[in-house]
């Protein structure tokens, strides 16, 4: 039928793109956009609230006006890549990187008791702990008090066992993750014991959640056209943006891989920005 076409292939956009992001520090100032990597969705979520008034004298009520009060724009985002980066997006902490550590430990000290596990080297600055390579050499004192632990060192050590057989030895060394087991029927259940060891702990990142704080950046959703021949892609980009994880991570699943959800909302930015541009080329007109 002449002036219209009901099958415009170029006007057809299958969604195929990128996302980025931009932290915006406590300044103000911009940071460069960084690749989220794979994101299996994202989509664009519009609000609009409106007052709605209504005639009130007549039998059947009739709207008489209709008017616009605020308009928000949410970006939904699911991320497939599992970084510290996107997880600092995801709970609002901050990355930062430890160095590697392999200084000689003394006289770390426990509280044993049977078929539990401790973890070696941890504190405050390091939660996860020490990791200790695959030649390490970990002598373990013991004693009825913590004091006597450390005051009998030299006296009498734990047989100790590496990564597996943990009934083969009174405590077990897993070096992997720098953790010690101590089995069922130990010697050692009940006492303290003091630990020497070398870590082999490489330098690691780790995101730190403290304190309740808002993310802001800016977002840039670079689209794809595929296939070809479909039409022309269309870049999304948002000057200013909250940005918070939401809902839950899969830690274990068997229906998939964990993914994470971002929430982006648009803010006000400064300067002369529009909240939201979407630009392209220009598409073909409707009746051609």
């Amino acid at each position: 039928m002449p002036g219209r076409n009901y099958h415009k292939r170029e006007r057809t956009l299958i969604g195929a793109g990128e996302c980025y992001i931009a932290l915006i520090d406590s300044d103000g100032n911009h940071g460069l956009e960084r690749y989220l990597g794979q994101t299996p969705g994202a989509s664009l979520t519009t609000e609009t609230n409106e007052i709605e008034v209504e005639s009130s004298d007549g039998a059947v009520a009739e709207t008489i006006l209709r008017h616009v009060v605020s308009r928000k724009y949410t970006f939904n985002l699911t991320l497939g890549d599992i970084s510290h980066e996107n997880l600092q997006l995801f709970t609002g902490g901050d990355v930062e990187t430890q160095a590697a550590d392999v200084a000689a430990e003394t006289e770390e000290t426990y509280e044993v008791e049977a078929d539990r596990w401790i973890q070696l080297g941890q504190t405050s600055a390091r939660p996860a702990g020490h990791r200790l390579g695959g030649s390490a050499t970990v002598t373990i004192y013991s004693g009825d008090t913590e004091a006597v632990a450390i005051a009998g060192r030299g006296g009498a050590v734990a047989t100790v066992v590496y990564d597996e057989a943990p009934d083969a030895g009174e405590i077990m060394v897993e070096r992997s993750t720098g953790r010690l087991y101590i089995p069922r029927g130990s010697n050692f259940d009940g006492k303290w014991i003091s630990v020497d060891y070398t870590p082999t702990t490489p330098e690691t990142k780790q995101v730190k959640v403290g304190a309740a704080k808002a993310l802001e950046g800016a977002f840039r959703y670079q689209e794809t056209a595929d296939p070809p021949g479909s039409a022309k892609p269309l870049h999304y980009y948002a000057r200013r943006c909250s940005i918070r994880g939401e809902g839950q991570n899969d830690l274990k699943s068997r229906e998939g891989p964990q993914r994470l959800s971002l929430v982006v909302a648009v803010t006000k930015p400064s300067g002369d920005y529009p909240l939201l541009s979407i630009e392209g080329v220009a598409q073909p007109a409707a009746s051609s």
